[in-house]
């Protein structure tokens, strides 16, 4: 079966991929520093070290991700081509 026929194969880039990380990577690095800076607050801490706290986890959290989008943009590797030689042979003696 082609992957171009199949409705389950979804064909993903390197470019999408690097996007769609850094898009999650950004929404996780907000939820970080935020959170990071509210239980700052909620443990009595002055505002501006909740505020430095929270800006280091989210500044962190963008780098590890930034890291992961180009490793991932690195380490890209294309599937290789399906021969389908191979599968009719095997469908031709299938009690052999």
């Amino acid at each position: 079966m082609d992957s171009a026929s199949d409705p389950n194969t979804i064909e993903v880039s390197p470019t999408a991929l690097v996007e769609a990380w850094r898009a999650v990577g950004g929404q996780i690095a907000v939820v970080a520093g935020s959170g990071t800076a509210l239980l700052s607050l909620l443990q009595h801490t002055p505002v501006h070290v909740a505020s430095l706290r929270g800006g280091t986890v989210w500044g962190a959290v963008l780098v590890v991700t930034s890291l992961g989008a180009w490793l991932a943009a690195k380490t890209w590797r294309e599937p290789p081509p399906k021969d389908d030689s191979e599968d009719q042979e095997e469908t031709a003696s299938p009690g052999i």
